[in-house]
């Protein structure tokens, strides 16, 4: 439905406008089409379970909204929105992150992976979100332990199932120069 928009008339009281009645019945269509069109919200420390497409989570841990994209949940926070890089699912145990062209990489993790890069573009930030449901699979970050913020080359989940976000910052011409924020 498109908007439906009140006639007001010309002039005030010129008797040219929608009456009450259609007035008011315009304003219930209206909101009727935005409150049935709005996504669920959840709030919680942990993403609910069975998503559908476009919903959204609030993390009361790490204060992030997340909408669920691509069987995945893809933050919708200011770095990435400001991100002009595509949002793209990897295959495979081996992720390479291309910082030219993505923005969100996203994968349902099966076995432990591993992290390369193309292109590095200083500034550029790419976050890779993995979905686990297994405690012992890792993610070998692939940059060297004394460059990740956390002082580590693997991360693993602690619960399942697990959402794991890495996030990819680029500071050079080279794999030395990527840091990583978990």
């Amino acid at each position: 439905m498109t908007q439906q928009t009140i006639n007001l008339g010309t002039v005030a009281n010129d008797g040219a406008g929608d009456p009450l009645r259609t007035a008011f019945n315009k304003i219930n269509n209206n909101f009727t089409e935005l409150y049935s069109g709005l996504p669920a919200l959840s709030v919680s420390a942990t993403p609910p379970l069975n998503p559908a497409q476009g919903q959204q989570w609030w993390d009361t841990q790490d204060g992030n909204s997340y909408i669920y994209y691509n069987n995945n949940w893809v933050p919708s926070t200011a770095t990435v929105s400001l991100q002009s890089n595509n949002v793209r699912a990897a295959v495979g145990n081996t992720i390479t992150i291309n910082f030219a062209t993505d923005g969100v990489v996203t994968t349902t993790m099966s076995s432990n992976i591993s992290v390369t890069f193309v292109n590095y573009v200083p500034g550029i930030q790419v976050r890779l979100i993995l979905t686990t449901t297994s405690t012992s699979y890792s993610a070998l970050l692939g940059v060297p332990a004394a460059q990740a913020s956390n002082g580590a080359t693997s991360i693993s989940a602690s619960v399942v199932p697990s959402t794991l976000i890495l996030e990819y910052i680029c500071t050079g011409t080279s794999s030395s120069s990527v840091y990583v924020k978990v």
